[in-house]
C-alpha cells in the first residue's frame, strides 16, 4: 500500500540539469522549474506516483500508438484492437501490482474514473487508425509512401528542444502535427484549449520548421471525447516560443549550477494539486493551507498534539495553521503510528475527508514521520 512510512529527513532530492526542453512538459516547466528538474532525475521516482486516471491514459496512448504504427492487424480489426488492449493492460497492471506504492490501483477497471467509457472510445479510434493503415497498404496511397508517422522524434538542429510527436500526418494540403489526449482538452466549458496543449503543438511546429525548413499546415488535438480541435498558429508566434524555450533551458540550468533551483518553486493550488513531489518540496509545505481551502490538496503537515488509540485504528491530532486536524489511520495498514508521540513531526498527503470533517489515511495516501 502507498501509505507506508517514508523518510522525510531530506527535502532536497537531487535535481538534475535539463538536457533539453520537451514540448510536452514545457507548460509545466513554466509553472514550476523545480518540478521539471526533479522529474529529469528518473533514478528517483516521485514520492506520490501518478494516479489511476494517468495510468489508464498511458495504456490508452500505447494502444493508439500501436494502431497508428500498423501493429494491429487481422480480419477482425475490432477484435485485434481488443486483444492488443488486453495485452497492454496485463503488462501495465503487472508493473503496478508489483510496486507497493501502486498495487492498490489494480485492477484499473475499478479505480480509474470512466474506465469503460474511455476504453470504448479508444478501441474505436484504434480501429479507425488500423483500418486506415490497411487501406493504405492496399494501395489507397502512393506505393512506398506512408500517410503518417507515429511517435516521431523531432528536435532542433542544436538539440536544445525536442520530443516525440504523437502523429505527423501527410495530407493533400500539407503536413499536420497531431496529438491525442485521453483527458479534457479545454480549460473551461467555454471551449478554451488548455494553454499547455497549445504551447506543446506550437513548439512542435517550430521544431518541424527548424528541422525541415517548412511549416506544418495544421496543428490538431484529438481527444477521446468530442471532435478533433485545430489549434490556430502563426509562424512568428511559434518561432518566438522556441526562442523563449531555449532561454528557459539556459536559465533553469544556471539555477541548478548555482544551487538556487529550490527557490524557483512556485507553490499554488493549481500548480501543485497533481504534483508528485509535494512531500519533498519545502516551499510547498510553507505555502500549504488547510485542506480544501481555495483548492489546496488534502495534505497536512505539523506537530502531533495527541494520539488516541482504538482497537483497529489510531487518531492522530496535528497542529496545522492554527487549528487541530484529526487524522484517522488503520493500524493494519500503518502500524508505525503506535510509535508516534506528542511533539513529533507528521505529514500526510492525499488524505480522504470524512463526513464529520476529520481526515483519513487511505490506500492512496503518502505519510511521512520523523
Amino acid at each position: 500500500m502507498n501509505n507506508k512510512r517514508q523518510d522525510s529527513g531530506q527535502y532536497g532530492w537531487p535535481t538534475k540539469k535539463l538536457e533539453r526542453i520537451s514540448p510536452s512538459t514545457y507548460g509545466e516547466l513554466l509553472k514550476c522549474p523545480l518540478k521539471a528538474c526533479w522529474s529529469a532525475n528518473r533514478q528517483r521516482p516521485a514520492p506520490i506516483p501518478a494516479g489511476p486516471i494517468a495510468q489508464l491514459g498511458s495504456i490508452l496512448h500505447q494502444l493508439l500508438e500501436a494502431a497508428v504504427k500498423g501493429k494491429i492487424k487481422g480480419p477482425d480489426l475490432r477484435q485485434a484492437c481488443g486483444s492488443k488492449w488486453k495485452e497492454l493492460l496485463r503488462g501495465h497492471e503487472c508493473i503496478l501490482g508489483n510496486d507497493p506504492r501502486t498495487a492498490w490501483m489494480v485492477p484499473l477497471e475499478f479505480t480509474a474514473f470512466r474506465f469503460a467509457e474511455k476504453l470504448e472510445r479508444s478501441l474505436g479510434k484504434a480501429e479507425e487508425f488500423a483500418r486506415f493503415n490497411e487501406s493504405s497498404a492496399g494501395g489507397a496511397v502512393a506505393p512506398g509512401t506512408s500517410p503518417w508517422s507515429a511517435e516521431q522524434w523531432l528536435e532542433t538542429t542544436d538539440k536544445q528542444v525536442g520530443g516525440k510527436v504523437d502523429l505527423i500526418s501527410r495530407e493533400p494540403e500539407g503536413v499536420a502535427i497531431k496529438d491525442y489526449k485521453s483527458g479534457a482538452i479545454y480549460e473551461t466549458d467555454e471551449g478554451t484549449i488548455k494553454g499547455a496543449y497549445s504551447i506543446q503543438l506550437k513548439l512542435y511546429a517550430a521544431i518541424y520548421h527548424d528541422a525541415h525548413g517548412e511549416w506544418p499546415k495544421f496543428l490538431e488535438l484529438i481527444p477521446l471525447f468530442g471532435q478533433p480541435q485545430q489549434v490556430p498558429f502563426t509562424g512568428q508566434e511559434c518561432a518566438t516560443l522556441l526562442t523563449e524555450a531555449k532561454v528557459q533551458l539556459v536559465r533553469v540550468n544556471l539555477l541548478v549550477d548555482k544551487g538556487e533551483i529550490q527557490d524557483a518553486a512556485n507553490p499554488s493550488p493549481e500548480c501543485c494539486r497533481y504534483c508528485g513531489f509535494r512531500p519533498i518540496c519545502g516551499k510547498y509545505r510553507d505555502a500549504l493551507q488547510v485542506p480544501g481551502t481555495d483548492g489546496w490538496p488534502y495534505d497536512v503537515t505539523g506537530a502531533v498534539t495527541s494520539i488516541l488509540e482504538q482497537q483497529s485504528r489510531v487518531q492522530v491530532s496535528v497542529e496545522f495553521r492554527g487549528t487541530t486536524v484529526k487524522i484517522w489511520v488503520n493500524k493494519a495498514s500503518h502500524g508505525q503510528k503506535a510509535s508516534l508521540k506528542a511533539g513529533d513531526q507528521f505529514a500526510a498527503f492525499d488524505l480522504a475527508r470524512r463526513v464529520n470533517g476529520d481526515y483519513e489515511v487511505w490506500k492512496g495516501s503518502v505519510v511521512f514521520e520523523n
